[in-house]
């Protein structure tokens, strides 16, 4: 059996596998509805003799139910985020932290809050995420504005049109991480809690059809410094990734990242990276990336959580018709919306501009792109007792002076996610 088809089948049997748990498991929903203050107090009251009793997950699941009726309630918040911690939820217990920084509590509180943000940072042990769903493929998806280009054969104009697949569009994405964490005490102080990671990562598509398969491999290895109001980190990166059935690429790349935050939930953040790109396909598309973003980030209404960002990217190949530089800005946002849903999204602007002229075409490709991205997650829900349901929608448009790379992209994600 070849790699894909065996990834094909493993990934069709873990479907057929969670739906046949799942059907006598069922989906656990809120059976509670708060109605008074009374109500509201009594399920607080339950939620917190059970995180106390050693139940986090339990506790996590009554602090949201109480939330999806009422997401303005700070005290329900700040304990949904300690049960996260307990739970080893990290991610999420780092979101729900944050943005209680911005809520209706006292100072003491707030300080707290940013010993628990060190702490999760300095976390130690093992972790994992997973992701399962069905999704489209960016590449197959793409409607380009035309599929011809006019070329320049001794000073005659031709056109030449691609050969532009879409097979494969539909599929399965599945996508997770695990990372361990150990405690360096030969490089930690009072002021500093160092760790040393390790990581794996994958993010793999299997199409209908094998024009979009997808898969994507990663390893990594650093160290994390945690103070108390900031933490930096680097790691050295290596992945590799194959796609429609051939090898595609491999990187090796060093990794940093900082950030800093205030006890009034304002964080500013900077992330990085820059290594070497081996092309599979061509040694024109092998060289040298750069790539770098930075930003403002800031609680609000004790709920939400907005900022703005600036990235860019700096890649030098060997040949210079492959080199561009890419710069570029964003808004993000995440929000409690209410009734169980959680709400994600950014919306982007970039210019990207290579270096020289293709083969045969007399004009330089400057391109500009913008677009969004939303994800709908809804947390007080919970399926085979661990996971949450949602589903990610984007769209890009990228307009190249070169009409044949000029095209709209539509993004598509559905499926469940853990959450515990």
């Amino acid at each position: 059996m070849r790699r894909s088809e065996a990834v094909r089948f493993l990934i069709r049997f873990a479907l057929v596998f969670a739906i046949a748990l799942n059907a006598p498991i069922g989906a656990e929903t809120r059976a509670e509805t708060f109605s008074s203050p009374q109500a509201i107090e009594e399920a607080f009251q339950r939620g917190l003799r059970v995180l106390s009793s050693g139940e986090p997950a339990a506790a996590v699941k009554i602090f949201r139910s109480i939330l999806a009726e009422h997401p303005n309630l700070p005290r329900v918040r700040l304990e949904l985020a300690r049960a996260y911690f307990q739970a080893r939820e990290w991610e999420l217990s780092r979101r729900e932290f944050f943005a209680v920084l911005s809520g209706d509590v006292p100072e003491s509180v707030k300080s707290n809050i940013i010993r628990f943000l060190q702490a999760i940072d300095a976390r130690r042990g093992f972790d994992w995420d997973l992701s399962v769903g069905f999704s489209v493929s960016p590449q197959a998806t793409r409607k380009y504005d035309t599929d011809t280009v006019i070329v320049d054969v001794l000073g005659t104009p031709l056109p030449f049109k691609f050969d532009r697949s879409n097979d494969g569009a539909y599929g399965v994405r599945i996508n997770g991480s695990a990372e361990y964490r150990h405690h360096l005490p030969a490089l930690s102080d009072e002021s500093v809690v160092v760790t040393g990671l390790a990581e794996g990562f994958f993010d793999i598509f299997e199409g209908d059809g094998s024009g979009a398969d997808d898969y994507r491999f990663g390893v990594g290895l650093g160290l994390r410094g945690a103070w108390r109001r900031t933490t930096a980190s680097g790691k050295v990166v290596v992945s590799t990734r194959e796609f429609a059935g051939e090898r595609f690429q491999n990187r090796f790349e060093f990794e940093g990242s900082t950030e800093w935050r205030s006890v009034t939930g304002v964080s500013l953040f900077s992330s990085g990276g820059a290594g070497f790109i081996d092309d599979k396909t061509t040694d024109n598309r092998d060289g040298r990336a750069v790539r770098l973003r930075a930003g403002l980030a800031k609680s609000l209404a004790g709920r939400s959580i907005v900022g703005v960002a600036i990235f860019g990217e700096d890649f030098d190949a060997e040949a210079r018709h492959e080199s561009y530089l890419t710069l570029g800005a964003e808004l993000f946002g995440t929000t409690d919306l209410g009734a169980g849903f959680d709400g994600t999204g950014r919306v982007f602007l970039l210019d990207q501009n290579y270096d020289a002229n293709l083969p045969l075409i007399l004009e330089t490709r400057k391109e500009r792109e913008y677009g969004f991205d939303l994800e709908l997650t809804k947390l007080d829900l919970f399926i085979l007792d661990n996971f949450t349901p949602f589903v990610s929608f984007g769209y890009s448009r990228r307009k190249s002076s070169i009409d044949a790379f000029s095209y709209r992209e539509y993004r598509f994600n559905i499926g469940l996610r853990k959450n515990l």
